[in-house]
């Protein structure tokens, strides 16, 4: 009995391996769903065998064979795919696999598999001539021989349809170099588009037979071969429902997404029209061939949502279709795709209502604010008659210490509304923001000298930091970002009185020419005295107007939390 790891990204497929392995009367000892778990499992234990897809998610089954033999590994390494490419199996021959079984056998030949390389056998029965025995190398002619193993399962991908994003996940890469890639296959193969890409992934046997569209001509649909060949390219390249109808409205191919969509086979639905689908009712079926001849007679796309009743259920379906013409240019018939946006139609709905939600609570909340900037003006007056009063010469020393913190409190609290007044302003659009060419250092220069007067009388040091070009001129608001700068230094200040305050400001070009990113760092050190009291609740009053003047220009403010302290303010500005 020997221990085995089985690696499949198909939870059906990789239960239905593992009991295969153990009716072999071996021990599945661990089970990985991607490639990136298989090599985890691999270091911690080493089986005797490994069972390997060759299409996983992260890490794709050939470059985990390649991994593990770079690594020096001992495991025995059974490949399971559907490719059937001479070049492929080669590939995974030379990688160092021992054995590759192709999906489409009878389970039995997986036990004689894994019997043969558990003896010490290289099992590729389909090339036995050229690898099992003399070890010739199979015809290197094809297209694929030039192409690298990352760059085959790239191909694979794309011919399944996959986005290069998708592709990005699945291998563990960067968008760009799948781009990369494409565009090296392109060249490489000598393909104008990714529909020749796919065509070439097809007749090279990199999709399996399972993944073929299928394709039944009628008397009115008499394609050239080249036209079938460029067809079943277009279906096999997308992983959306695709099918193809002649001019009667008869279909005549259509791809594996289309028979999982109305779960049915080809041999089911070939040569039949729309009000023979069993998947959806008498009523939708009569208006789609309704729909459909009217397109035909124009030779127009077209494209509709519908809701449908679809295997018992309500389903909001959202179908298109493009004419198909041969390489003559005669009409053949249509190209018709379906997307079931049941979800999301759903998810719009609900989002209608949050968005209406958020709009009354914005309002709402103009309406506060404009309320509370009403009474603080007044406020600001009391607190100056007040201040005056404790003043006098008759006054404490504790009430002119009193009277000292409302003649400071009083120019904060007439700045603080000021701020909101004109937040308000920008958000109901009575006012705009004034852009125009600035030096985004000299504004962060000028913010902190504004605030020296108050850096003086709290015991606090501004020290202004520049990283990047510091002479760039880019289109800013400058009133309202030296406002928002000044409102954010005193923010630090009145929180830790005697701290040294470090204004950071980067300046990164994101497109030559075209856009700054500015990130203002604001972080204050250990104040050598208590935060000034009754400013606490101003304070936050004041970082909320901070963060929505930050967000109404385009930018964000980040709060720092745990052992940093200080504000993170980022913003893009586009170049004069």
């Amino acid at each position: 009995m020997a221990s085995v790891i089985v690696a499949s990204g198909q939870p059906v497929e990789r239960a239905a391996l593992s009991e295969l392995v153990r009716a072999a009367g071996h021990q599945v000892t661990g089970e990985a769903e991607s490639g990136q778990r298989a090599l985890q499992l691999l270091r911690e234990v080493e089986p005797e065998l490994l069972v390997l897809a060759t299409h996983l998610p992260k890490i794709s089954g050939v470059e985990v064979l390649r991994r593990l033999r770079a690594k020096g590994t001992r495991t025995k390494i059974l490949l399971y795919g559907e490719e059937t490419a001479a070049h492929f199996i080669q590939s995974c021959y030379e990688a160092g696999a021992d054995g590759f079984i192709g999906k489409q056998e009878e389970p039995g030949e997986l036990r004689r598999a894994m019997n043969g390389v558990l003896t010490g056998h290289r099992y590729f029965p389909a090339f036995e001539s050229e690898f099992a025995g003399t070890r010739k190398r199979v015809d290197s002619a094809g297209p694929l021989s030039v192409l690298s193993p990352r760059e085959l399962s790239i191909l694979t991908y794309l011919a399944r349809g996959f986005p290069n994003i998708a592709i990005a996940q699945e291998l563990s890469i960067s968008e760009k170099t799948v781009s990369a890639h494409r565009s090296h296959l392109r060249r490489k193969l000598n393909a104008e588009s990714l529909v020749e890409l796919a065509d070439i992934a097809r007749k090279a046997g990199l999709l399996g037979e399972s993944a073929r569209a299928g394709i039944a001509p009628t008397e009115t649909f008499q394609a050239s071969e080249h036209d079938v060949s460029m067809l079943r390219a277009m279906l096999d390249g997308t992983p959306l429902p695709l099918h193809v109808r002649d001019l009667n409205g008869r279909l005549v191919a259509c791809n594996d997404a289309f028979l999982k969509l109305h779960d049915t086979t080809f041999d089911a639905v070939a040569g039949t029209r729309f009000s023979d689908l069993p998947s959806i009712g008498a009523e939708t079926a009569i208006e789609l061939e309704r729909r459909y001849r009217a397109r035909v007679s124009l030779g127009t796309p077209a494209r509709t949502d519908r809701e449908v009743v679809m295997h018992g259920r309500r389903a909001m379906l959202h179908s298109w279709a493009t004419p198909y013409r041969g390489t003559d240019g005669e009409l053949l018939g249509m190209v018709v795709g379906t997307i079931d946006v049941t979800g999301r139609e759903d998810m719009l709905r609900a989002l209608s209502i949050e968005r209406d939600n958020a709009a009354g609570v914005a309002e709402g909340m103009g309406r506060l604010l404009g309320a509370l900037c009403d009474e603080m003006q007044p406020l600001a007056g009391l607190l100056e008659t007040a201040a005056a009063m404790f003043d006098s010469g008759t006054a404490t020393a504790e009430q002119r210490a009193f009277a000292s913190r409302l003649s400071e409190a009083i120019p904060r609290v007439e700045h603080l509304t000021r701020n909101v007044k004109d937040l308000i302003a920008l958000e109901q659009g009575e006012q705009a923001l004034e852009q125009a060419p600035a030096c985004p250092a000299d504004l962060v220069r000028e913010a902190a000298q504004a605030e020296q007067a108050d850096a003086r009388r709290y015991g606090c040091t501004l020290a202004v930091r520049v990283t990047g070009d510091a002479t760039v001129s880019a289109l800013l608001d400058r009133g309202r970002m030296i406002n928002l700068a000044r409102l954010l230094v005193r923010r630090e200040m009145l929180q830790s009185p005697g701290c040294t305050v470090d204004i950071h400001l980067t300046v990164a070009p994101m497109v030559p020419g075209g856009a700054y990113r500015l990130t203002i760092d604001i972080e204050p050190s250990a104040g050598t005295a208590a935060p000034l009291p009754v400013v606490e609740a101003g304070n936050q009053v004041g970082f909320l107007v901070c963060r929505h003047m930050a967000e109404f220009m385009h930018g964000s403010l980040q709060l720092h939390a745990g052992a940093r302290r200080g504000t993170t303010w980022r913003l893009v500005a586009s170049a004069e």
